[in-house]
């Protein structure tokens, strides 16, 4: 393990290590998204390890991040930290700010049948966090290509349901606004 992989890995573990034993993770099961806990995430910018460094990231690569993923799984951390590095990475690929907040990850690559104007069409589609999800991000194939497609998270039907973790896979439905393509 390398200087950057070793001080990311303590800095994670020491964050999730003091926070999170079983009654903790318990509380949270019971009261629901640990906004707190997300403050310091992104206080600390463990969310954009993966995030270029003029964008407050720390512009790793997946070798020094995965320290930072892999204390994640140790730990059970109740949040989409690991989610919100793939749309960071996903963002520095397309060289795109993001909006603020938390990002709802949508899986696969989007259909074109999904995607008309300025609306992306939702049925059912189970986005890890989507309930608490400020926005959702995507990717759909152009020509031999892709683009990254950001939608606003509000104005959605949300179905909370849960993985086997316990972690939320909400199941969205209805027309989330496209704010940006890129």
């Amino acid at each position: 393990m390398n200087e950057t992989q070793q001080m990311l890995e303590d800095s994670v573990n020491r964050l999730f290590g003091d926070r999170l034993d079983w009654d903790a993770l318990t509380r949270i099961e019971e009261l629901g998204f640990p906004a707190e806990l997300w403050h310091e995430v992104t206080d600390q910018g463990i969310h954009k390890v993966l995030a270029d460094e003029d964008r407050g990231g720390m512009g790793v690569g997946w070798s020094d991040a995965y320290p930072v993923l892999r204390a994640c799984g140790r730990h059970a951390v109740p949040l989409p930290v690991v989610e919100t590095a793939i749309v960071e990475w996903l963002a520095r690929q397309a060289d795109c700010a993001l909006p603020e907040g938390v990002p709802g990850l949508l899986p696969g690559t989007l259909d074109a049948a999904v995607l008309s104007g300025d609306g992306l069409s939702l049925r059912e589609t189970r986005v890890p966090w989507g309930g608490v999800a400020s926005y959702l991000a995507g990717v759909t194939a152009v020509g031999g290509g892709a683009e990254l497609v950001i939608a606003a998270g509000e104005g959605l039907d949300v179905a909370p349901e849960l993985n086997i973790g316990r972690d939320p896979r909400d199941r969205l439905s209805g027309t989330a606004r496209i704010v940006a393509r890129h």
